[in-house]
């Protein structure tokens, strides 16, 4: 077009200059725009791996401080991921120069496009890609679990946090390019804040608890509060305490502030180590290998003459690094009040970090351990030099632990009359022989050690496996298998019983522990908010655990009342809903379930059991919340709306002076609801005697039925899963089946009628409420006293 005609038509043409400036700004923009990008990615990915490493190291703690521990994991991490980005980089450098050699023996044949995705590739920033696939790498790893980098273990909070602070970077490295728009550098600036403020928001948020049941007010004010003391209130014992020890240990209260010295043991023969670098690490921890273990322990202990009963205690697995054993001061103290001698033992260097021993291997160690603790006692009370001379009853003793400390418990009791392999190599058969009289399970696990292939048995020996509803470490009861096993087959005094309490969880009976079960940043996953506080669960452990040994140690029978009718001590304990069982060696059993045969069948011969009114009648095996079974059977009633359940046990006629029923006698039976019932049960129970008296007695006057405990120990299942962190928490139920035992006088029968016999009992009935439809589980049918 001409100069005349541009002016005529009304165009001009824009100079070529300007055109040309345009299009090459435009090109640096988005040049820019992509070098910022790509910078930002990198920048994104190195501080998200950064992060991830000091996370994970944080909670490993193995290293003292801790921030020494989170700038190794940053290090070390941050080293590995800067290192993976950089192979990424240089192996699609030499692709892309590979491609481009390839291309050029093409050209003649192809031309110029041939050498386009060499070229290409040459051009872009592949470190940038790198940086998105380092992290991913380290996730992986971490879910396949490598052999040769088992090591990385990513904190489930840093695999969360990974992509937001990568994608942060990247949105704060375009944000920060040179010409974009204020309005818009803020935008991304405030949207990259955003997307990891949100995340980091839903980690600290505590949970919810919307879901809890709470214990039935009006039925607990209708039974009479226990007469005597409180067992958590202090004795009246002034209290001293003192460490022992090797005193070589580099802690100064094991080492030159030890008050009595102990020879070290030689595990090795049972359990050398961890092998490998392991053990490397380990000697230069603790300075000692298994060849030398200490026997370190601090003793809280009453003031007096004695002798005084001895109670020991041991820890769990936990952090190493993070002693334990101070944990258990609130209880040592309150114990020796009372006049019992009592020790939290160190077994710390048989605990995790990178160095957990997952098989248990160890736990046999742990057992034995408490007996050479016994045996340093034994000398001490022989020794006239010793502060306790003669001040110490080993005739009166009970071991206890808390988590896996709890089961090495059980095998110290075991062991003491019995050794079994590994032990059988460290030990000679009869050199303990302690007055064990009882065992306390603080949420303890069984069976990760089996003498003989086979999971410990306790015979004549009281035992209590204490446990909370909301343990989100061993969130199932497995405690309750060895609840089942213990057996009284002489003329023992010993009973067995469990306290589950529902908003427990598991670290806080430890004050060392706390709420953070899965550790400090895993337990960030966790619904803690539905939690007691750790005053009020270690308040309501006092109260079981005392009553237990004022029952064991001081034969204050009295006290076994706490485990017959929990709720008449609800003036002592937090408020929350618990659930007992206890049996002692007088139980007779009458309609046990665990009899083969017919629903009809039961224990006492040519006796017969009858259900009327139920949809189902049947027996079941009894399952855990993880889909293991209890070791128990129990009779699953159901009812349909409107009908008149009935479940009666006949006793065969004639007399029961067999059974030696008398007025001195209890009616003992456990109860439980359905699963998802939360309102209880409304029961009453009848006896029948010869003359054909019957009766009734409401069930609500010796105790309340506890309603169905749900308990969810996740925040988000779909996000713990997302993170391969739902493995922390695997339950086929948010309920656990956990029946309530109940103690019922004869004597109230008798005196609710005077023409009542208890001596010539024929019948004992169960009515329940049909009204609406319900289901319960019956079990442990018997005489007691």
């Amino acid at each position: 077009m001409s100069a005349v005609q541009s002016i005529a038509t009304g165009t001009v043409p824009a100079p070529a200059a300007s055109i040309s400036s345009e299009l090459i700004s435009r090109s640096r923009t988005a040049s820019n725009l992509r070098h910022g990008l790509s910078v930002g990615i990198e920048r994104g990915g190195l501080f998200a791996s950064v992060v991830a490493g000091a996370l994970t190291f944080l909670q490993v703690e193995f290293f003292h401080p801790l921030i020494l521990n989170c700038l190794l994991g940053a290090v070390l991490v941050g080293s590995l991921a800067a290192g993976l980005a950089a192979l990424v980089g240089l192996a699609g450098k030499l692709a892309g120069l590979l491609l481009i050699l390839v291309g050029r023996a093409l050209v003649r044949k192809l031309g110029p496009r041939a050498l386009a995705p060499g070229t290409f590739v040459r051009r872009v920033r592949l470190e940038t890609v790198g940086w998105v696939l380092a992290p991913l790498f380290l996730i992986a790893v971490d879910r396949t679990k490598i052999p040769f980098l088992s090591f990385i273990r990513l904190a489930p909070p840093a695999e969360l946090l990974m992509p937001t602070l990568i994608l942060a970077g990247a949105l704060l490295g375009v944000a920060f390019t040179r010409g974009v728009h204020p309005a818009l550098r803020w935008s991304l600036v405030s949207l990259a804040l955003a997307i990891n403020v949100a995340p980091a928001g839903w980690l600290l948020w505590p949970g919810y608890d919307d879901y809890l049941v709470r214990p039935d007010a009006t039925a607990l004010a209708a039974l009479p509060a226990f007469e005597f003391g409180d067992p958590a209130l202090p004795g009246s014992y002034a209290v001293k305490t003192l460490t022992y020890g090797s005193g070589q240990d580099r802690r100064p209260e094991y080492g030159r502030d030890a008050a009595l010295l102990t020879q070290t043991v030689d595990a090795r023969a049972a359990f050398a180590g961890f092998g490998g670098i392991n053990d490397t690490i380990f000697n230069l921890f603790w300075g000692f290998d298994f060849g030398s273990l200490p026997v370190n322990g601090r003793a809280w202990y009453p003031e007096g003459a004695g002798p005084f009963p001895i109670f020991l205690i041991v820890h769990g697995n936990h952090s190493a690094g993070d002693f334990s054993d101070p944990g258990y001061a609130y209880l040592g103290e309150h114990l020796a009040s009372r006049g019992i001698i009592t020790v939290s033992v160190d077994e710390n260097f048989l605990n995790g970090f990178f160095l957990y021993d997952g098989d248990g291997k160890e736990m046999p160690v742990r057992g034995w351990l408490l007996l050479k603790h016994l045996q340093a006692w034994r000398g001490w009370n022989a020794d006239p030099a010793s502060p306790f001379y003669g001040k110490v009853d080993l005739d009166r003793v009970v071991v206890g632990g808390h988590s896996r400390g709890g089961e090495a418990a059980v095998h110290a009791a075991g062991f003491n009359n019995r050794l079994a392999p590994p032990v059988t190599e460290i030990a000679e058969e009869g050199e303990f022989g302690f007055g064990i009289r009882g065992v306390v399970a603080i949420a303890a696990p069984d069976g990760q050690y089996k003498p003989y292939g086979m999971k410990r048995t306790l015979i004549d020996m009281s035992y209590l496996y204490l446990y909370g509803g909301h343990d989100q470490d061993l969130y199932w009861m497995a405690g309750l298998q060895q609840y089942q096993r213990v057996k009284f087959e002489g003329s023992s005094d010993a009973f067995k019983a469990t306290a589950f309490i529902y908003r427990a969880n598991h670290g806080q009976f430890n004050t060392v522990w706390g709420d953070a079960d899965q550790g400090r940043l895993a337990s960030l996953l966790l619904n803690r908010a539905s939690l007691l506080s750790g005053a009020e669960q270690r308040q309501a452990g006092k109260v079981f655990i005392t009553a237990f040994l004022e029952a064991t140690l001081h034969d204050r029978d009295e006290y076994r009342q706490v485990f017959q009718t929990p709720a008449r001590a609800r003036t002592w304990l937090p408020e929350d809903v618990y659930v007992t069982q206890y049996e002692d060696a007088t139980f007779r059993g009458v309609n046990t379930n665990d009899r083969l045969g017919k629903l009809a069948q039961i224990e006492a011969p040519e006796g017969t059991a009858v259900a009327e009114g139920f949809t189902t009648a049947a027996r079941v095996a009894l399952p855990l919340c993880n889909g293991e079974k209890q070791g128990n059977h129990a009779l699953d009633l159901a009812w349909a709306a409107g009908s008149k359940p009935l479940y009666t046990v006949n006793l065969p006629t004639g007399n029961l002076a067999d059974w030696s029923v008398n007025r001195e006698k209890w009616l003992a039976f456990s109860l439980g609801t359905e699963l998802t019932d939360t309102t209880g049960l409304d029961v009453d129970v009848a006896l029948v005697d010869g003359n054909g008296t019957t009766v009734v007695l409401p069930l609500w006057g010796f105790g309340t039925v506890p309603p169905a405990t749900p308990a969810y120990l996740l925040k988000s299942q779909p996000v713990s899963s997302l993170l391969n962190a739902d493995y922390y928490v695997k339950r086929a139920s948010s309920y656990e089946r956990v029946l309530q035992s109940y103690r019922i006088p004869f004597a109230a029968f008798a005196q609710a009628d005077t023409s009542f016999d208890p001596t010539q009992i024929r019948a004992i009935r169960f009515y329940f409420d049909g009204t609406r439809a319900g289901q319960a589980y019956l079990d442990e049918i018997g005489f007691e006293g």
